[in-house]
């Protein structure tokens, strides 16, 4: 009887610790989105209804169809090398780019020459919507 109760004492201690651990990943302070961003080396999440994303988003849409519009995430380029060494996929991204990911496509934009510089069909949707 006594070693069910050690092993109690034992299990209950790690199992809130790991649930404990669990939250603390996934409730990330605005600091730690900071630190995924500078990674990237993109922009903060920019709002998808500012008249700036929805002039760019025109821009793009006139040029192609961009499925799923509204559940865009759009990020700017702020560091190419960055950008670049986080998935070599972006090798043809500039500082300044719009990089719009979708669930299911990542496009990267210039909406400077209100071009489409490339799409990628490997979607990172899930890694920036966090």
């Amino acid at each position: 009887m006594k070693k069910h109760w050690l092993i109690v004492l034992i299990l209950i201690p790690s199992i809130l610790g790991i649930a404990g651990f669990g939250i603390l990943i996934a409730n990330k302070t605005p600091e730690q989105k900071k630190q995924t961003t500078q990674v990237l080396g993109v922009s903060a999440k920019q709002d998808i209804n500012s008249a700036i994303t929805k002039k760019n988003l025109s821009d793009l849409d006139a040029l192609i169809q961009i499925p799923n519009e509204k559940n865009a995430v759009v990020m700017e380029i702020t560091d190419q090398k960055k950008i670049r060494e986080f998935d070599p996929l972006f090798a043809r991204s500039y500082k300044g780019d719009l990089i719009v990911f979708l669930p299911d496509q990542t496009i990267v934009f210039d909406p400077a020459t209100k071009t489409v510089r490339d799409i990628i069909s490997k979607s990172f949707y899930k890694e920036v919507k966090k």
